[in-house]
Order: structure tokens, then C-alpha cells, then sequence
């Protein structure tokens, strides 16, 4: 959803004729973040929205010269549709106590399997394995991930994989920026952080297409 919601307001931005059929798509991405309740998720896709509003109208995007008239309808859809979903299960969450601790644990343990193996890692795949060795969180289940992306890069491939992937991110953000669709991209290793997503291969696939069509783009001039 992260991925999607920057593109449904492009879409809103910069035609006149798409700006409603735009700001409903962005309402739908943006309220199924919300029903599921999703922390992080709720709050990049908030960032998001106002990140590309802003761009948008600074970059006089068609729809977004009238910049009243655009907030206000991306705005509408977006509330109309988050109440209809529920918003209560979410703010339920906001306000656990200490959320993070059991992320912690792992994170802790994770830099512990790093300092073991800082350049060669314990091999793509192998952090399951490798895990139970350090961990300082054990529910007596098979912990599959780190749950954060950058660090699990490094503990399977090494500080050289996790050095690799974050100067890939860093090359081709001007281009992402630039784009203002591909935002979105930025937003998903930003969750990587605090979470997974990047372990799922359907996730990881529409990253990198979006990725190299955002720096495609500025290349070629499309």
C-alpha cells in the first residue's frame, strides 16, 4: 500500500479529468492501511499524503494549482472512507504499553549475529537457523525474520550486503523524488526498519521495478 498510494495522488495530480477517480484510489489505499491497524504503515502512508499534496501543489501539477480545491477532495475521500473502515482498533494499538519490546529483543539479538559474522553473515536465508544461538527473545516457535529488514541483510549476507543495498537506495533517490510516483519505494525501506517487507518477494519485485523506472525516466526523458 505504501507503494500504491503515492501513485494513486500522482494520478489525482496531473490531470485535471483524474483528479476524483485519483483521490478515491488514494482513499482506498490509504483507509486499508488503517483498518488493518498497522503502526508504521498508518504513519508513512499520513506522511505520504501530505508529502505529495505538498510537492504537488510546489510543483504546480495540474490538479494541484487549485490547491483548495484538491486538498479538499483527496482529503474527503481519504476521512469518508478511514471512518467507514473503523480507525479504533489502530488507536487501540498506538496506545500499547511498550510495543516495541519484543522487536527490541530481536534487534539486540540480530547485532549480536552481526558482530559474530560482520562481513561474511550466516548466508542468504539462514537467519532462522542462525537465530536460536543468540536470541534473547525464545516463545519456543521458529523465529523467521529480524523483523527489520536492514539489519537481517546484514546478518545473512554481511555489512557488505546491507553497505550495497542502502547505496543502492541512496543513488536512485533523487530519481525517486524526482518522480513524486515512486515515492512510495522510499517509504518501503524506511518500514524496513521496523519490519519485514522486503521478504516478500511480490513486494521486493514491484520495489525495484519502481525503482528503475523512476531512474529510467529521468534518463530517457519519458
Amino acid at each position: 500500500m505504501e507503494l500504491l498510494l503515492p501513485i494513486a495522488l500522482y494520478e489525482a495530480f496531473a490531470d485535471k479529468r483524474r483528479l476524483v477517480r485519483g483521490s478515491l484510489m488514494a482513499a482506498v489505499v490509504f483507509a486499508s492501511v488503517i483498518e488493518c491497524a498497522s503502526r508504521a504503515g498508518s504513519a508513512l502512508v499520513i506522511v505520504e499524503t501530505f508529502l505529495v499534496l505538498f510537492i504537488a501543489y510546489r510543483r504546480k501539477l495540474p490538479s494541484a494549482q487549485n490547491g483548495i480545491r484538491t486538498l479538499a477532495v483527496a482529503v474527503a475521500a481519504i476521512a469518508i472512507l478511514t471512518v467507514a473502515v473503523g480507525w479504533t482498533h489502530l488507536w487501540e494499538r498506538v496506545h500499547e504499553a511498550n510495543p516495541y519490546r519484543f522487536r527490541q529483543l530481536v534487534v539486540m539479538s540480530s547485532v549480536e549475529m552481526i558482530r559474530a559474522k560482520p562481513l561474511t553473515g550466516f548466508g542468504i536465508g539462514n537467519f532462522e537457523n542462525a537465530y536460536p544461538a543468540f536470541a534473547q527473545y525464545d516463545d519456543g516457535t521458529l523465529l523467521g525474520h529480524a523483523h527489520n529488514d536492514w539489519l537481517e541483510w546484514a546478518v545473512e549476507g554481511g555489512l557488505p550486503l546491507a553497505i550495497l543495498v542502502l547505496a543502492i537506495v541512496v543513488l536512485s533517490a533523487p530519481s525517486l523524488w524526482r518522480s513524486l510516483w515512486g515515492l512510495g519505494v522510499l517509504s518501503v525501506f524506511t518500514h524496513c526498519a521496523i519490519d519485514f517487507p522486503m521478504q516478500r518477494p511480490a513486494i521486493a519485485l514491484w520495489v525495484f521495478v519502481l525503482m528503475g523506472l523512476a531512474c529510467g525516466a529521468r534518463r530517457f526523458e519519458w
